[in-house]
């Protein structure tokens, strides 16, 4: 996932090449539902060390070495505090393993929230900032059986109009059944279960239309990434 949304029957976007969701026309965007509880944005903080980081890159995708009968967390320490999501190993294996195999690798350190749209998702993971970056492989995009965008706190990947999933994911800030088939077409991994008010709090940063046009998604200031931590049980 690389990018912007739409609202509407046709939802979901492309912005300025980058990846982003399918769909519609990105000026057109709007979310569904009731944003949680905020209580203002995060503060500007001084980059880490790991933002100057290079991110690997890789031929292929990784062989799948998680144990779906395992539950799988992932922590997010980001710059606006700390949040976790417990991810679907049994319903969503490929792309669980996939992001397990990038945490694992620290690809996801220092990396920024590139896109946030309030009162709808932040999004993350790509290495180069803009909604264009990725590992060097795709998987591909599969709809999770027995998950929907029916409530804040989901996790799922992004992924641009003619691509597969790759690194970039987004968290919704409160339902969004646009995103659900027949409109959408998303591998969602996970749910948040913990700190879901520091993705609120992600969600309020200011933000600008980007310069190719569109909605207010490019935040005035950078939110990062510190790390992500994988435990299993």
């Amino acid at each position: 996932m690389i990018g912007g949304i739409a609202a509407g029957v046709a939802i979901v976007l492309l912005i300025a090449g980058g990846m982003f969701f399918l769909g519609g026309d990105e000026s057109s965007t709007v979310a569904s539902g009731t944003p949680s509880a905020q209580t203002g944005p995060c503060p500007q903080t001084q980059a880490p060390p790991e933002a100057s980081v290079p991110k690997p890159t890789f031929k292929q995708a990784p062989k799948v070495t998680i144990d779906p009968a395992k539950t799988y967390v992932a922590t997010f320490e980001t710059s606006c505090g700390t949040f976790s999501a417990e991810l679907l190993a049994a319903t969503a294996t490929d792309a669980v393993n996939s992001f397990v195999f990038l945490a694992d690798q620290g690809f996801y350190d220092g990396l920024t929230f590139h896109r946030i749209v309030k009162d709808f998702v932040i999004q993350s993971g790509d290495p180069k900032g803009d909604g264009t970056g990725g590992p060097g492989y795709e998987i591909p995009v599969t709809v999770t059986k027995g998950s929907s965008f029916d409530a804040a706190g989901v996790l799922a990947f992004a992924h641009s109009q003619v691509g597969g999933n790759q690194s970039q994911f987004f968290v919704t800030l409160a339902p969004s059944p646009n995103l659900d088939p027949p409109n959408g077409k998303y591998t969602i991994f996970g749910n948040v279960t913990d700190g879901q008010k520091v993705v609120d709090k992600i969600g309020l940063t200011p933000t600008v239309a980007p310069a190719a046009g569109g909605e207010p998604s490019t935040p005035t200031y950078p939110i990062y990434v510190l790390k992500v931590t994988i435990t299993d049980s």
